[in-house]
């Protein structure tokens, strides 16, 4: 199995370990041993929920258990490059990028379905803040317009939930790509 993370990578002599003693011994789970495994998703406020992407076989694996036990693979329409829980502690919700067509998708059941909200997306989406934002299903990315020649980003405020999207702020003109942050009660882009 291989295993990379942002920058990190292990090659095939990685394996999906876990431990219940607080790694003084761990388990290895054997189911991985001939997937390749791109990244990870975990929930914040419900770390026992984790989905386990495949790119390459354009499939995920979910687990609500702590990595226990894992539910049959998923198969996705789209490339998951990334995948990112809702910050709701008790939401299904999850949104999946596919960098290679920059489509941004959403699903309300922990994976097992899945909606396009919007393409051409960059990378730069984030879920609502809580405390900040009265609906946590929104979803703040920046959509990719072109203006004469070059690439220009308006943010856009989707409701997942009740699938409206507006401009987050129509005062913005056009910002530069990849430069949305959202951040505690902030978001800054250029």
């Amino acid at each position: 199995m291989k295993i990379s993370k942002n920058n990190l990578f292990c090659d095939e002599n990685a394996y999906i370990c876990r431990s219940e003693d607080y790694g003084a011994s761990f388990q290895r789970n054997r189911r991985f041993d001939n997937a390749k495994i791109s990244s990870w998703a975990i929930q914040n406020g419900s770390p026992a929920k984790i989905i386990l992407i495949s790119a390459s076989a354009k499939k995920i694996y979910s687990s609500s258990d702590s990595g226990r036990t894992f539910n049959n693979p998923i198969s996705l329409s789209f490339v998951p490059s990334r995948m990112v829980y809702s910050n709701s502690n008790v939401s299904a919700n999850v949104l999946g990028y596919d960098s290679t067509t920059r489509s941004l998708y959403v699903s309300k059941d922990n994976g097992n379905s899945w909606t396009l909200l919007n393409k051409p997306v960059t990378s730069r989406f984030y879920w609502a803040v809580p405390n900040f934002d009265a609906d946590l299903a929104t979803v703040y990315y920046e959509l990719l317009q072109i203006a004469g020649f070059r690439y220009v980003v308006r943010i856009i405020q989707h409701n997942a939930a009740k699938n409206t999207k507006q401009a987050f702020d129509p005062t913005i003109a056009y910002t530069q790509p990849n430069s949305l942050i959202v951040s505690n009660n902030y978001i800054f882009c250029l």
